[in-house]
């Protein structure tokens, strides 16, 4: 009677938790399974924790056996792929060379009805800036529930200017796809208009997987319920009334107006101190972004109400990477 091949069973990865494995035998290699959708995104990041020589390969294989992505660094590795078959796809990691040992961290994001990811990413909430920590085969999975046809902002950057730290976001939608990808290692800006109703997921990302730093990250969603904690935009802001406040890097501040059919807007932001490059967006009671404008020092957006309802007033920095001090104010006419 022939004898059986062995078999190995792999373990699941489960989207937005990260696991650390060792390679400890020359030639090794480490598997893992992701259950995948046709049509929908699979992102997996690897990073060496350098404990030894190792040089980080990482590769997807869909369900016939056949390498569908594969990437590899010195230190790490990072692959982003669209399944075109549904099934179970197997993620490996092995040394480029299979010639050296060592230890990483691997973490895989794909649309599921449920997440785990145990370091820093949460539910977002428009209009708060939350810092956050990547690091080497890390990915920072944060949540956001839109409605349909709501406008949906992410800024990015390293939480201190000058860190040396690249930032890499994707933004997927209700339907499991990538909306927008977006890397540098300034500051990165993901704007939606028109969302489809249901769960995005904003997946952080260190673009080279090999690098560990602190990022700020904000989220702007209008129409909508705002962050109540920020003091910049926690009481209203009245006509005529300037306005100071504080946008560091990857910092939203989101301010409600009501506006009358025919009345028009001149709103104006400035920087007081610090590197922040203004600039302002007007998003309509429908969620449409009606104007927009920035500047390197100040800022001005003139705009007549078509409709009468609450609008929103989105200031930020123009780059996402810099930050600084404010005034805004607004008058109706």
């Amino acid at each position: 009677m022939d004898q059986l091949e062995p078999r190995q069973l792999f373990a699941v990865l489960t989207p937005g938790q990260t696991v650390t494995t060792t390679i400890s035998v020359i030639g090794q290699q480490k598997n893992w399974t992701v259950p995948l959708v046709a049509g929908r995104a699979v992102t997996v990041a690897a990073g060496d924790l350098g404990t030894g020589s190792f040089a980080t390969q990482l590769s997807l294989i869909n369900p016939s056996g056949a390498v569908v992505a594969t990437n590899s660094g010195n230190a790490g590795a990072f692959v982003t792929t669209t399944a075109l078959v549904t099934g179970t796809y197997t993620v490996r990691l092995s040394d480029v060379g299979n010639n050296q040992t060592g230890s990483a961290r691997v973490t895989a994001f794909y649309y599921a009805s449920s997440i785990t990811d145990s370091d820093d990413a949460f539910a977002a909430e428009s209009g708060r800036r939350r810092a956050a920590t990547i690091q080497p085969g890390d990915l920072d999975v944060w949540t956001l529930s839109a409605s349909q046809a709501q406008f949906l902002s992410t800024v990015a950057t390293e939480n201190r200017s000058g860190d040396v730290l690249g930032i890499g976001v994707q933004l997927i939608g209700p339907h499991g796809k990538i909306v927008q990808q977006k890397s540098s290692d300034k500051g990165v800006k993901i704007d939606v208009s028109n969302s489809a109703a249901g769960k995005y997921y904003a997946v952080v990302y260190e673009p080279g997987s090999n690098a560990t730093g602190r990022y700020g990250i904000s989220f702007a969603r209008a129409p909508g319920t705002q962050y109540a904690g920020d003091p910049d935009t926690a009481t209203p802001l009245p006509a005529n009334t300037t306005r100071y406040g504080d946008l560091p890097g990857g910092d939203i501040d989101i301010f409600a107006i009501t506006i009358a059919a025919g009345k028009k807007l001149s709103a104006t932001v400035a920087r007081t101190t610090g590197l922040l490059s203004p600039e302002l967006l007007l998003i309509d009671p429908t969620g449409k972004v009606v104007a927009t404008v920035n500047g390197s020092t100040t800022a001005t957006l003139n705009y007549t109400a078509v409709s009468a309802g609450k609008y929103w007033l989105v200031a930020r920095d123009r780059e996402a990477d810099n930050g600084g001090q404010f005034s805004i104010k607004y008058t109706l006419s």
